[in-house]
């Protein structure tokens, strides 16, 4: 699709350019502060963690702005209900709109028969496909490989609606915010009334200036509600100006959620087609299937490199291959 929700990049940082001869080591309080830091992020990320694998279902809704390269802004409004454990399933349904007018919207379902997307998108008009299971299967094994969880047609897990299914309570985007950002608790411990925990921080340093997929933005603030252990606000900020905005308006935990409830609106008159009709989808989804094979290749041929042929592994290969 040519337009989809505002996304945050899930990025390693580069080492420093200084090897440790030339950096001088920090003091020792110095040290023993860093560690202490890193302590208070580590158990606030467990305990999130923890909190979102006891979870049966979760229903929240979210708003997102962001800007975009070129001075444009996209803002997404959208809802996400999920069911965790026996009878898995999730729905996500958001809008979009960019400061010159575009429109859009995107509503997906996936449970144990595959993903079902409807789309209303800007260049391609109406879509309705489905996505059936064992490629579904062949995508999230993709995503493992090549360390993805933006690949066309999945329901994702970052800071739109649909992504936030796999850590609800915002556990993976707090995990990339710290990549991007050296997150520091700050003292002030309350949000709209409510008690919780702020984190800030700078851009990390060694990140390139100039990279297209590194964060615009120079800090970074972000709150985790104590009440529920949600991430419920994130700002980004360049300067003075939000770059990019997260605010859940809404979240509920282990409620009732009808299994109607999980079934995108159907077209009248017509059924979803196969995804493999839809020739931009399908295309994407076969290059996010082959740059995995290849990356698996890769892998293989340097585990195997000088043993003998009947110690070298085969590489791995997608589920539908096996």
């Amino acid at each position: 699709m040519t337009i989809r929700a505002p996304l945050l990049t899930v990025l390693f940082v580069g080492a420093s350019s200084l090897s440790p001869a030339q950096e001088p080591a920090p003091p020792p309080v110095a040290i023993d502060a860093a560690k202490a830091e890193a302590r208070r992020l580590d158990d606030l990320i467990a305990a999130m963690r923890a909190a979102e694998a006891k979870l049966t279902s979760v229903s929240l809704r979210m708003a997102t702005m962001a800007r975009l390269p070129g001075g444009r802004t996209m803002s997404v409004r959208g809802e996400l209900r999920a069911r965790y454990g026996e009878g898995r399933a999730t729905y996500a349904k958001f809008r979009y709109e960019t400061g010159d007018g575009l429109r859009g919207s995107v509503e997906s379902a996936q449970a144990a028969a595959g993903i079902t997307l409807r789309e209303d998108d800007p260049a391609f008009g109406e879509v309705y496909v489905v996505v059936d299971p064992a490629l579904v299967a062949d995508l999230e094994w993709a995503g493992r490989v090549l360390q993805r969880d933006d690949l066309p047609g999945m329901p994702e897990t970052g800071s739109s609606p649909e992504r936030r299914a796999a850590s609800p309570l915002g556990s993976g985007l707090l995990v990339a915010l710290r990549r991007q950002f050296a997150l520091a608790v700050q003292p002030r411990s309350e949000h709209d009334g409510q008690p919780g925990t702020w984190l800030a921080g700078p851009r990390r340093a060694g990140l390139a200036a100039d990279d297209p997929d590194l964060p615009v933005a120079d800090r970074v603030e972000a709150f985790v509600r104590t009440a529920d252990l949600a991430l419920v606000s994130m700002r980004q900020y360049q300067g003075e100006q939000v770059v990019q905005e997260v605010l859940v308006e809404a979240l509920a935990r282990d409620v009732d959620l009808p299994t109607e409830g999980f079934a995108v609106a159907a077209v009248p008159g017509q059924k979803p087609k196969p995804v493999q009709q839809f020739v931009p989808l399908w295309e994407a989804i076969q290059q996010a299937c082959l740059a995995a094979e290849a990356k698996c290749e890769k892998d293989a041929a340097a585990r195997n490199e000088g043993k003998p042929a009947g110690e070298q592994q085969p590489a791995e290969v997608r589920p539908s291959k096996r």
